[in-house]
């Protein structure tokens, strides 16, 4: 009784307790993703100006700071912007020190690293571990879309001195925040920033209404040489701003329509840290999170690599070996 009465009180609609049905095209995707130049024009000009909007946005709400009811209340909801963007704030924030010089502001609702993801991503990129594009010891580059303050690359650049990160989020104020580490990006509009071997996108995807979830697939799909590393909220999965949760089975089918095929060898590496090693005595690769053990984190491949500027030449070896 107590169970049923419990479930009568979740939100039956979709986005959490079922999937919200495609309402996109995965050949418009394509199409879109095949139109891709980098710093084409007209998109560098979009992305330019949503970037001075939200950054001014940020900047009158911190000349109104505690005016609102919310802040008074120290609601959480606060370093949201009225048109669904965010601001980033020192207020509250702490600072994360880690070798090679990654000292960086971790403001509050921000979590650290995940050390096993840090691990992964740095054996992925030296390659170390490698799935069926193989490039030998030639150092890999990643793109990481929703990248917070650059929690990752810290990170990573802890480890790994010369590591290829860029990272970008859409926090109206990101670049000021973190001095330049991170770019501004707004993934709900299509946007022609350099390609990577691979695409990054943690926790990111909830985030985006179903309406505008064309847009990130788009930008997921267009700008990675060699496939995705993903995790997407489940369904169910309770969180601050989580609008658009997915089943594995959907995101699954999403990126196999679109030509990729999801790596066992590789999510069980960065699920569980199979075949790699992950140095124990490192700040950067101490914290776990149990949603990316227990979740949606997955790598997808391309079943046929792009050859494109900012792609890494690769040999191709069977599906069997990865």
């Amino acid at each position: 009784m107590l169970a049923s009465l419990a479930w009568s009180f979740v939100p039956r609609r979709c986005g959490y307790v079922i999937d919200c049905p495609r309402n996109y095209s995965l050949a418009d995707v394509n199409a879109s993703a095949a139109s891709w130049r980098e710093d084409d024009p007209p998109l560098s000009e979009t992305l330019g100006r949503l970037e001075a909007q939200a950054e001014q946005a940020c900047h009158a709400r911190k000349a109104n700071a505690g005016t609102s009811s919310c802040q008074q209340k120290g609601d959480t909801s606060c370093p949201y912007l009225k048109h669904g963007g965010w601001c980033l704030e020192d207020k509250g924030a702490s600072a994360v020190e880690l070798p090679n010089g990654q000292t960086y502001l971790l403001p509050r609702h921000h979590a650290m690293a995940d050390g096993l993801v840090v691990a992964f991503l740095s054996a992925l990129l030296s390659g170390s571990i490698a799935g069926r594009c193989r490039s030998g010891r030639t150092p890999l580059a990643v793109a990481d879309f929703g990248a917070g303050v650059g929690q990752y690359g810290h990170s990573l650049l802890s480890l790994q001195p010369d590591v290829r990160w860029k990272g970008y989020d859409g926090a109206g104020n990101v670049r000021t925040f973190t001095g330049g580490f991170v770019s501004f990006i707004d993934l709900t509009v299509p946007v022609a920033l350099p390609r990577a071997d691979w695409v990054v996108s943690l926790e990111v995807g909830e985030h985006v209404h179903y309406t505008n979830e064309y847009m990130l697939i788009r930008n997921l799909h267009a700008h990675n040489c060699r496939g995705v590393i993903i995790s997407w909220a489940r369904l169910g999965q309770w969180g601050f701003g989580h609008i658009n949760n997915h089943s594995p089975s959907y995101v699954a089918k999403t990126f196999a329509e679109l030509g990729y095929r999801y790596s066992p060898l590789l999510s069980n590496a960065i699920r569980k840290g199979d075949g790699i090693q992950v140095p124990r005595d490192h700040n950067a690769t101490k914290e776990r999170y149990f949603w990316f053990r227990r979740t949606s984190v997955a790598v997808f491949e391309r079943l046929s690599p792009l050859e494109s500027p900012g792609c890494t030449p690769c040999t191709m070896r069977s599906s069997r070996a990865a």
